[in-house]
């Protein structure tokens, strides 16, 4: 179902995030159905309350509604003022409508953050999806608000949760065990850090727009030096049920030789202000790694890659405990990590460095179309503050 709208002048600002949403929480149709009834009379209630029609975009998987947007003169919280917290006037919202995306109360949604006001004052509150306490991998929901209006909302949610089975027959250390053998067996690693495991309601479907069955499953990962390993193991039947790496990489295929070792994050050899040191690859990646901070600042108003001033560490000429020179370049989810000579591109430094900045805003998945995305954004912004540079 999408109502039709005739939307007032916005911004250009405004015009791209909206048009940006929309693009992201389009889903592929596996086996379509039309929305579900609930949804209907939701979606109703809703531009009655408005007085104008609403755009609504249904998922033909699931019934739900993934994005939502309004014209700038509907207000669709008038209880709150534009003072009330952000995450209040958010909660308002779904109280009243939140059916339809499958949060039917406010127990469904768990606040992950709040960001904003940005610089075309837009506030925006981002909830995960949960089912009996039990976050839904991938199931989240933002509410973009100005003042006491909501611009938009998208959502990626599951419904038909009531059936699924939230307690597990397989313990946290079962399950801790069962990933240590994939990746024995599947990678040959065993001297990675496992995570502590915890409970997803997993479809992946969701992740990968095909048609899966939703099922409980403990998520676990796991890390050393030069792996990222994303697990999740049934909770009912004791086994692996999706596996994939989140170690974003670039690749490269000259060969570099190099004395460097596979210690992170090494000797620090540069830091903020400090001399040239006249090793080409230390000095790229210091040149580089400022251009791109300078690339976000300057264009989108970002203070490094977490939008808070974080330190960016870079470590240059590695050597992986099974590969010397390392032909390669990743993000680690701490830090940017360089073969022998892979520095020197200042497009595969801002590539690395968009994987971070994607991480701490949109956390895309290294999978499937969430993968892809993730992996063009990358190579946009990494042209982008080339062709700048």
């Amino acid at each position: 179902m999408t109502s039709s709208i005739h939307m007032s002048p916005v911004s250009p600002a405004s015009s791209l995030l909206l048009a940006v949403l929309a693009l992201l929480v389009a889903a592929a149709p596996t086996s379509a159905q039309g929305p579900k009834p609930f949804v209907e009379d939701t979606l109703t209630t809703l531009e009655a309350a408005v007085g104008s029609p609403v755009r609504a975009t249904v998922s033909p998987k699931t019934g739900l509604v993934t994005f939502l947007s309004f014209a700038e003169h509907q207000r669709t919280l008038g209880k709150l003022p534009g003072t009330a917290p952000a995450e209040q006037r958010a909660r308002a919202f779904l109280a009243a409508y939140g059916a339809a995306f499958g949060a039917s109360g406010a127990d469904q949604m768990s606040l992950k953050r709040v960001t904003g006001a940005d610089e075309v004052g837009m506030e925006h509150v981002r909830f995960r999806q949960t089912h009996q306490g039990v976050p839904i991998t991938g199931g989240e929901l933002t509410v973009h608000l100005r003042g006491s209006a909501v611009v938009a909302v998208n959502a990626k949610t599951l419904s038909d949760l009531d059936t699924v089975d939230t307690t597990p027959l397989v313990s946290a250390a079962e399950a801790a065990v069962l990933a240590a053998d994939a990746l024995a067996q599947g990678l040959g690693v065993t001297d990675a850090t496992l995570s502590e495991p915890r409970l997803e309601l997993l479809n992946k479907g969701h992740l990968g727009g095909r048609g899966f069955a939703t099922g409980l499953a403990w998520f676990i990962e796991a890390r050393k030096i030069d792996l990222r390993e994303y697990i999740w193991i049934d909770a009912l039947a004791g086994k692996v049920v999706l596996q994939f790496s989140q170690l974003t990489d670039a690749k490269d295929r000259e060969i570099y030789d190099t004395n460097s070792t596979s210690t992170l994050p090494g000797t620090l050899v540069r830091s903020e202000g400090g001399a040239v040191t006249g090793d080409p690859d230390a000095d790229a990646a210091y040149d580089y790694s400022g251009d791109t901070y300078d690339y976000f600042f300057n264009e989108h108003g970002r203070d490094s890659y977490d939008g808070a001033g974080a330190t960016i560490i870079s470590t240059v000429e590695y050597c992986s405990p099974t590969s010397c020179p390392l032909a390669n370049a990743f993000w680690n989810g701490t830090q940017m990590v360089y073969g022998a000579g892979f520095s020197l591109a200042d497009d595969v430094d801002a590539h690395e460095l968009t994987h971070a900045v994607t991480e701490r805003t949109a956390n895309l998945f290294y999978y499937m179309q969430s993968g892809a995305l993730n992996e063009s954004f990358s190579d946009i912004f990494g042209e982008a503050m080339d062709f700048g540079n």
